[in-house]
Formats: C-alpha cells, structure tokens, sequence
C-alpha cells in the first residue's frame, strides 16, 4: 500500500488487476478516473491551502494580541499616581453671621478624595497645591479600569484562540 497526501493507492494485492491495467481496457473509465483523481487533487489542495490560511491568520491574530497586552500591561507600570476614589469640591458657610458666605458667595471650594472603606465614606482633605495631582491620580485609576477591562477581552480571546489550536 502507497499513501500519498492522504489518499490511500493500492497495489500489488493478490487477486486484483493493478490499476493502471484497468485504466488501459476502458477508455471511459480511464478518462472519468482522470476526471476524478483531478478533483480529489484540487479538494485536497483547496484544502490545504484554507487551513494555512487560517493557522496563519491565528497567528497574527494571537502575535497582534500578544503584543497589545504587553503595551498594556508596560502602561501599569507609569500609572505612579493612582488614586481610587471619587473627586469632591465643596463650598461652606462659616459661623460668623455677618460673613459674605450668608450672603451667596460661599467659602470654596475645598477640596476632598472620598474613598469607601469598609463600606463607609471617607472624604480625605487635599491642599489646592496638591488639587491637580490628585485628580490626575483619580484619571490614572480610571484608565487602570479601562486597561483591566481591555486585558479581559485579550485573555478571553487567547484562551479561546488556543482552545482552537488543540
């Protein structure tokens, strides 16, 4: 037995006429096995050339992914200033009864992170000096939840690329 590209050829079986023999008697059968061995041959080719088309196209899919999460995950490691909680400005009025804030224009703003602990609110106090940092440290938290948001989707779909593969 001879096994070529997945096609199985016999010969030399006792008993059976070789095949090139059968092809020589009927000129018919010889042109309509041509006409098969032809397809069978542009089956497996059309076949073939499908399935390297889409083991590359994995490839890059998985190459292109890859390479995203490495961007991601190098941007975690800039974001020095992340602070988890929301901004807060507010304006009081004092004790002093004749003070302009009881007339409209309030003491403000101050500034306050509120972070949950606990479960509980806690509005921490934040100098005007330091206002812009703080609220580039609540931006930099925002983006960490966008970046975590992003690195799912890339492992979900790696995970489900490689169950692919195997």
């Amino acid at each position: 037995m001879l096994i070529a590209s997945g096609v199985m050829l016999v010969h030399d079986i006792p008993g059976r006429i070789p095949f090139s023999n059968q092809l020589q008697k009927n000129p018919e059968t010889r042109q309509t096995t041509k006409f098969l061995l032809f397809c069978i041959f542009l089956s497996l080719l059309a076949c073939s050339v499908y399935n390297i088309h889409y083991i590359s196209g994995m490839t890059n899919t998985n190459t292109q992914l890859l390479q995203e999460k490495k961007r991601l995950l190098d941007e975690i490691g800039h974001l020095g200033r992340v602070l988890h909680g929301t901004w807060l400005e507010r304006y009081t009025t004092c004790s002093v009864p004749s003070c302009r804030c009881h007339t409209g224009k309030k003491h403000g703003p101050r500034y306050y992170v509120v972070i949950n602990r606990n479960g509980k609110q806690l509005p921490k106090y934040i100098p005007k000096s330091r206002a812009e940092e703080a609220r580039l440290g609540i931006m930099e938290y925002q983006r960490l939840i966008e970046i975590a948001d992003r690195l799912t989707e890339i492992n979900l779909a790696l995970l489900k690329e490689n169950k692919r593969e195997q």
